[in-house]
């Protein structure tokens, strides 16, 4: 079982100075009402039996967890409200009341003065709808001080009824709770405290005093049992809340001590009970938030739900574990209310707008901005003249002296920060600021931390001693810095975006705003981040230090200073920070024996073997935890420095590191001094001596008083980056991070180094290259400490003869003397994460670099298309490698003042321009696309197709990586295609070694490919190394393709007796069209074919107009004479289809409309560029057309030059270039507004696919057919009955094997049984007579049954529908056509209904007659019946 041991101390002696680290929570309250006036009395016995020891709480849903000892707070009633004091008030109160630990009493006014009767603190609230807002008590006491029965009765019964009506909620009075809403559950106790005075006179000596002792006990006794009868309740599972306790008269003395020979009583059934009582409340309220959070949380998704409210509840449940010392439990609380929180805040930013439950902007930064906008100097008059008419929406909250935002990091009392979420009204600033200083404290309380105390405040270093020997989790302090560096680190976008919130929008692009003053204010800004950065992580570094780690920086701490500022440590001992809780100590050494032990030479710089052997000196007493703690504090520190070095570059005073250096000193011809690395930094003030003197400039938003100086002289930023560099440098050494000391080790040599002025850093470079080449490794060093100005021209040149691409590369030597690099290398990475690619340039001999401005031209034969960033450039010297990246330049300042030529002018800073790679028209080309002819019975394959361009390759190897999950290529089954070349080796997986390949000629290579999952779209990496003329070059090259098929077709099998008539779908698979130019299908052994084959113009298919072909199949004559397996093996058909696809029509049109006229012009060596380009841009731009209107108009709408997007690609050229091919491009969108289609397909636009189908094999088919008597119809013609006419039909049913598989089973004899059933609706068709049927017949033998249908409604009725099911009959009836023969099994067969679609015309039930009329009167005329009969006689 996990049990999880904890202790919850909230009041008692504190080891922390008065900024202590984390306050208690005031919940773990147990009130008290003393009518009596007890409680002065019993205090000290009380106080001495707490706090409550080993306390267990089993939860339903969590493991056991055990609390070591939990501290309470007894608040009198009617002053627990006033008990939740304010964190400010918290921190100046005495923390231990009456002497004694565990308890804090908060017992305020005299209880002489209170009347026995009254009830205090009896005045009921109305609970907050937001559970966990209030504090309320665990336990309620009721101290009752009673001798004899009848005072009970008279007085003390009605005050505890009068306690309970006005405290206890009715369920609760008398049983467990189970009824009411457990948020502020609570439990109580009645306290009978039993005095020695307490009714008769005591004898201490006498035998009739002992007696009278017993008759005093037994009256205590009764009044007990009495309570409890009273107020326990009747039922066996009533808890008892009745305790009695005894003390002496003499509060002082011990709880256990004797009197009259009798131990005093009643302590440990008190304390028993207080712990079971507070753990029951306790589990009551956990269970209560718990199934409320739950409740909560599924309603996320319900309009109105509010995060801020549910933080509130679900902190409730985390204050709670808290608050008993489960503070594990809480942690995890904070935690998974921190993840909501930025989830919340993802959402937001996701969907561009900021909810209601969130304030824009923090009042104490706002007002912090507008107070240093408004400080009076030279520098921010004008500003402040601008801003003062901006509407600040802050508050104008001002500062205390002394005040330092981010200081107070930590202290969660300094706000109403609850208050402020639950009423809508926190910045997201303040609300992960709250969130992480209460896991700090939480991580801090687990760690046992005390904190580092002042240096100069000599009262707290007793207190610090006993803080020592509480052991520390090291390791937890680490997680805590860990922690608070990546939140600092991620805090100052948040601080910008407050800051700027905090100004009405309206006004942010306000006109009267100049240039410069936009440059102070952002300035200001930046200074208030640095200064809250700054502070709080000196905060997080005071809290985590400890004594072990301070005395094993001490040694390490000397040795890193110059030899000149290292002080006396004998008379720096009581001011030295770093010694701060250590003994003080005093030497009888002579001064300067002690400094020679511990001072480092001053002609040597400290190494990182000589320090790491410092560290192992004894004693080397490390805790646990101590390497990741230093180096958590290590980053810390770096990012101290990182906040010093900004500021120096900000405020444009300093150069490299804070050290301005004059141009024309860097160049100077003057000999240079050389200096020791760690030589006095007076030297340095000498040569800053007009630096220096400079009027310091006064920087608004610093409040850190350490920070403030840092802008004011070269002096100060120099030391405390110094110093910074120093302390980050020794904890790295302590924590055993040996890359980043050695780092930081070049970074402290090299600043000290450059700290000492112009020296010829030339000499003493070589000096160490020279030294270097005996090495057997690899020294590595930073560029940009011995380079400046280092740039990367972002224009690519191509050569005349040969394939790659080269550029120029720009280094400053600020150095006296010239440098010989044997390597200079540039390292380009892709733009494209997707696409991982890295291009290497570089010299292909030596190159000698002078002082001043070096161009140097780096080449490659790599070619890889695409967008790249600069990112490494090394320069190779003997064994010293010369490194810098681009994260390095960005963030440093170089040598020197900008140079300023013709060269340089068109030379982009490194890192920021990205560079276009790109191949000429004369050069290698790869292209990767799927093979041109599909055969879906086959593996599919792509096709590589190489085009030598102007190379003459003599050998080249290409490699194939899948870079899709589930694909394989298959490389071993690869072939050439096209092309004069052949692949004589496969030898290596995914490899294929090629021949020589001419000039000018272009090879295919099919490589097929298997999937072992479906996939839409596969990507492969190409990789093509060549030979020309015994040079290798190298073409990469990576695409997405999709192998989804255009076309779909589906078949339907219509079988008749002698024939199968197969109707073929073929429609698109999206919206784009195709064309049909070719269909056919070719007859095999066994079956003949008869399909139309002539096409005279290509067959449109639509997403909505699919393409019907039908087939007539039948069996072929010479079908005897195939073999068994034939018949297996040759049953298939195979459907050819030749298509083209309307996108890639209309790509091969609109690239050939821009291809012929580009390449007769002057930019026919960007052709392969801007047709690349194009190619890319038609399938964005198609889809703002509809495709079947293009595919029915034939003609194809342009975009124009800005909806191609061609500046995009054209900002990677030169701007000379750029210019001319702009003004091309753009004549020609004018002249092509439209192009047309051609109507015949281009043969580069055709595909074929090859679809196999099967035959399938029927046993039998039934052919039946409904005849009506009587009734002769033409062809064509329904027949036509009256209505409610019966019809009497025939029904004619035969069938035959010519479908069957096997030779054999098409000439069995046996007989089949089938049964027949027609189906009609019944308002269609009445049905009558042999409607179901069931006989035996042979093979073609017909049968005829008669049946009636009674027509019901008017009109062209269809058929009845028939159901037919054949079977086999038993071998011992074959032959006979008994009707009850016994059936074996059903036989698969089709059914050919040959009145299927057909119909009979119903009309109504009338007769027509014709009658004859004569007028002629005198030769016997009249009228007479010339014909009758019904209408429906045909």
């Amino acid at each position: 079982m996990d049990q999880s041991a904890s202790s919850s101390k909230v009041t008692g002696t504190t080891l922390q100075p008065p900024s202590i680290l984390f306050l208690p929570l005031l919940t773990k309250v147990v009130q008290y009402t003393d009518p009596s006036g007890i409680y002065p009395v019993i205090s000290g016995d009380l106080q001495r039996n707490l706090p409550l020891r080993n306390l267990h709480w089993n939860s339903a849903t969590r493991p056991l967890r055990s609390i070591a000892s939990l501290h309470i707070d007894l608040v009198e009633a009617g002053l627990h409200e006033s008990s939740t004091i304010t964190a400010a008030a918290a921190l100046h109160e005495p923390a231990v009341r009456n002497g004694a630990p565990g308890t804090s009493d908060k017992h305020a006014p005299s209880t002489a003065e209170t009347h026995p009767g009254s009830n205090v603190g009896a005045n009921k609230e109305r609970r907050h709808q937001i559970p966990g807002l209030r504090q309320t008590p665990y336990l309620k006491l009721f101290f009752l001080r009673c001798s004899d029965v009848d005072t009970y009765r008279n007085i003390h019964r009605k005050q505890i009824r009068e306690w309970m009506r006005e405290n206890i909620p009715p369920s609760q009075s008398t049983a467990s709770l189970n009824t009411q809403e457990f948020h502020d559950a609570f439990e109580w106790l009645i306290v009978h405290v039993v005095l020695p005075d307490d009714g008769r006179s005591i004898a201490r000596a006498s035998n009739t005093a002992k007696t009278d002792t017993k008759t005093d006990n037994r009256g205590s006794a009764a009044v007990t049992e009495k309570v409890r009868a009273d107020f326990n309740g009747a039922s066996k599972a009533a808890i008892d809340r009745v305790a009695q306790i005894q003390i002496s008269r003499d509060p002082e003395s011990a709880p256990t001590a004797k009197y009259n020979g009798e131990p005093l009583a009643g302590w440990g059934d008190f304390i028993s009970k207080a712990k079971a009582l507070v753990l029951s409340s306790f589990n009551l309220r956990v269970t209560q938030y718990e199934e409320d959070i739950k409740e909560r949380d599924a309603q996320r998704n319900i309009p109105g739900w509010n995060f801020n409210t549910f933080f509130v509840l679900k902190e409730g449940l985390a204050r709670g574990f808290e608050s008993v010392g489960l503070v594990e439990d809480a942690l995890t609380g904070y935690q998974e209310l921190a993840l909501g929180l930025r989830s919340i805040i993802e959402v937001e930013v996701d969907q561009g707008q900021r909810g209601d439950h969130f304030k824009s902007y923090t009042d104490d930064l706002s007002a912090e901005l507008k107070q240093a906008l408004q400080a009076e100097t030279p520098q921010h008059q004008r500003l402040t003249k601008q801003l003062s008419m901006l509407p600040f929406i802050g508050n104008g909250q001002t500062f205390s002296d002394g005040h330092v935002l981010g200081s107070n990091i930590l202290d969660t009392n300094r706000k109403p920060f609850r208050e402020l979420i639950l009423a809508n009204e926190i910045s997201i600033f303040d609300f992960r600021c709250y969130l992480f200083a209460k896991e700090v404290s939480l991580l801090l309380r687990l760690a046992n931390a005390s904190g580092s105390p002042d240096p100069n405040d000599d009262s707290v270093n007793d207190r610090l001693e006993t803080a020592r020997s509480e052991s520390q989790d090291l390791l937890l302090l680490a997680e805590v810095c860990r922690r608070a560096t990546e939140f600092l680190a991620a805090s100052g976008r948040m601080i910008r975006d407050d800051l700027r919130s905090s100004i009405h929008p309206l006004s942010r692009g306000h006109a009267t705003l100049g240039i410069s003053s936009v440059s102070t204010f952002d300035d200001t800004i930046e200074d208030i981040v640095a200064s809250w950065t700054f502070s709080a992580a000196q905060r997080i570094l005071h809290v985590t230090r400890t004594p072990s780690l301070t005395t094993q920086l001490q040694p390490l701490l000397r040795n890193l200073k110059p030899s000149e500022d290292a002080p006396n440590p004998v008379q720096s001992s009581a001011r030295d920070p770093d010694r701060v809780g250590l003994p003080r100590r005093t030497s009888s050494l002579p001064v300067h024996a002690h400094r020679a032990t511990n001072s480092s030479s001053p002609d040597k710089f400290p190494t990182i073997t000589s320090l790491d052997a410092t560290r192992l000196l004894p004693p080397t007493s490390s805790q646990t935890g101590t390497q990741e703690l230093a180096a958590q504090h290590a980053e810390l520190e770096l990012l101290k420095r990182r906040i010093i070095a900004d500021m120096g570059q900000r405020h444009g005073q300093f150069g490299i590191d804070g050290i301005k250096i004059q141009a024309s000193g860097l160049f100077s011809s003057k000999d240079m001094e050389e200096i020791s690395l760690d030589e006095t930094a007076s030297h340095t003030s000498e040569m800053q001596n007009g630096h220096s003197s400079s009027s310091a400039e006064v920087v608004n938003g610093l409040q850190d008083q350490a920070l403030d100086q840092v802008p004011e002289s070269n002096e100060a930023f120099s030391k405390a980056y110094e110093d910074l560099t120093a302390m980050a440098l020794a904890l790295n050494v302590l924590g055993e991070r040996r890359r980043s000391a050695e780092s930081l080790t070049v970074d402290l040599a090299s600043y000290r180094f450059e700290r000492r002025g112009p020296v010829d850093v030339g000499h003493y470079l070589r000096d160490v290259i020279d030294t270097s080449a005996c090495l057997h490794q690899t020294i590595s060093a930073p560029l940009h400490k011995f380079f400046g100005h280092v740039s990367l021209d972002p224009y690519i040149r191509h050569s005349d003869n040969q394939d790659g691409f080269k550029t120029c590369l720009q280094l400053q030597n600020p150095m006296g003397a010239s440098l010989e690099a044997q390597e200079l290398r540039v390292k380009l990475v892709s733009v494209d994460t997707d696409q991982h690619h890295e291009i290497w340039l570089g010299t292909e001999t030596s190159e000698v670099l002078q002082p001043g401005v070096n161009l140097i031209t780096v080449q490659t034969t790599t070619m890889s298309p695409g967008w790249y960033n600069v990112d490494l450039i090394e320069v190779r010297s003997a064994n010293i490698l010369l490194v810098s990246d681009t994260a390095a330049l960005k963030s440093r300042s170089f040598f020197g003042e900008p140079i300023e030529n013709e060269i340089a002018s068109q030379v982009g800073e490194l890192g920021k321009t990205p560079i276009l790679v790109w191949p000429d028209d004369q050069a290698l080309c790869v292209r990767l696309s799927l093979s041109r002819s599909i055969h879906l019975g086959k593996p599919r394959s792509v096709e590589i197709l190489v085009s030598s361009g102007r190379n003459r390759i003599t050998q080249g190897r290409l490699a194939l990586r899948a870079c899709s999950a589930g694909l394989r290529l298959h490389t071993a089954d690869a072939e050439i295609r096209n092309g004069d070349t052949s692949i004589f080796a496969k030898s290596q997986t995914g490899s294929l070694d090629l021949g020589s390949v001419d000039a000018a000629s272009e090879i295919s290579v099919r490589v097929p490919y298997g999937l072992e999952s479906d996939l839409a779209d596969i990507k492969v990496k190409i990789d093509f190394r060549y030979s020309v003329d015994g040079k290798e070059y190298l073409y990469t090259h990576s695409r997405s393709l999709n192998i989804q098929l255009p076309l779909n077709v589906n078949v339907q099998d219509n079988f008749q007796q002698n024939a199968l008539f197969s109707n073929f779908k073929v429609g698109t698979a999206s919206s784009i069209p195709a064309r049909i130019s070719e269909y056919s299908m070719q007859s095999t052994e066994i079956f003949e074919v008869s399909m139309s084959h002539s096409i005279g113009e290509p067959l449109e298919i639509f997403l909505r107009q699919p393409l019907s072909l039908v087939a007539k199949i039948q069996r072929s004559a010479f079908e005897t004479q195939i073999t068994h397996a034939d018949l297996v093996s040759k049953s298939k058909l195979l459907l050819n289809l030749r298509y083209a696809c309307l996108d890639k029509e209309i790509s091969t049109a609109i690239e050939d409309a821009l291809s012929i006229p580009l390449r007769k012009s002057e930019l026919s060596d960007v052709s392969s560029l801007l047709l690349t380009t194009l190619s890319q841009r038609i399938q964005s731009t198609i889809s703002i057309y509809e495709p079947e209107t293009i595919g029915l108009l034939r003609e194809i709408p342009i975009a124009t030059f800005a909806q191609y997007g061609w500046e995009s690609i054209l900002a990677g050229l030169a701007p000379e270039k750029r210019a001319i091919i702009t003004r091309w491009l753009v004549d020609w969108h004018e002249k092509h507004r439209t192009v047309s289609l051609p109507s015949k397909i281009d043969s580069r636009n055709l595909l074929d696919l090859a679809v196999p189908f099967e035959i399938p094999h029927v046993p039998v088919v039934v052919e039946a057919r409904v005849e009506i008597c009587g009734r002769s119809t033409g062809p064509g013609d329904a027949p036509v009955a009256a209505l409610d006419q019966s019809l009497l039909v025939e029904v004619t049913i035969h069938y035959s094997r010519y479908w069957a598989q096997e030779p054999d089973q098409m000439a069995s004899e046996d007989l089949l049984s089938i049964t027949y059933e027609f189906h009609a609706s019944s308002d269609i068709w009445l049905l009558g007579g042999q409607r179901k049927a069931q006989f035996s017949a042979k093979a073609k033998e017909t049968c005829r049954f008669s049946m009636v249908l009674l027509p019901q409604r008017l009109g062209h009725l269809l058929y009845p529908s028939l159901e037919v099911r054949v079977a086999q009959v038993h071998d011992s009836t074959r032959g006979s056509r008994n009707s009850t023969d016994t059936m074996l099994g059903d036989v698969a067969c089709e059914l050919d209904y040959l009145n299927q679609a057909g119909g009979i015309l119903i009309v109504p039930n009338l007769r027509t007659s014709t009658v004859s009329l004569d007028g002629n009167t005198d030769a016997g005329g009249g009228a007479w019946l010339a014909e009758s009969k019904n209408r429906s006689d045909r």
